[in-house]
């Protein structure tokens, strides 16, 4: 028997194009990876499978790391904070952002059917 951890995330297909792209080589997120072998993106619009991916091993970061992590994404600076918000004061109201992210490499890309070939027949 093959234990396997599989997470799907929703991704927009302008950001999943950076994958096929090869121009984003690490996954971002605001929660862990539950140490998950491979990634399933389904677009964030639709729900259509886009691609299964494996991941490396996780990393997680504070905020001060920001700058890296940004260039790591392989989106703009602009994306990267829409995405996550820090937590912030305005008009003395605490905004509730994100206070780590999680980063793993996108290895090569593959699928269910190469990860389980016993279900494939």
């Amino acid at each position: 028997m093959k234990a396997m951890t599989i997470i799907t995330a929703k991704i927009k297909p302008s950001i999943y194009k950076l994958i096929e792209q090869g121009r984003k080589l690490y996954e971002i997120r605001d929660e862990g990876f539950h140490q998950a072998d491979a990634i399933r993106y389904v677009d964030a619009e639709t729900g259509k499978v886009l691609g299964v991916y494996w991941l490396g091993p996780e990393d997680d970061f504070d905020r001060t790391h920001d700058p890296l992590i940004q260039s790591l994404s392989g989106v703009d600076e602009r994306t990267f904070h829409r995405l996550f918000p820090k937590t912030e004061e305005r008009f003395g109201i605490l905004t509730k952002g994100v206070d780590r992210l999680h980063v793993a490499p996108i290895r090569s890309r593959t699928s269910l059917n190469d990860i389980f070939p016993e279900e494939a027949a």
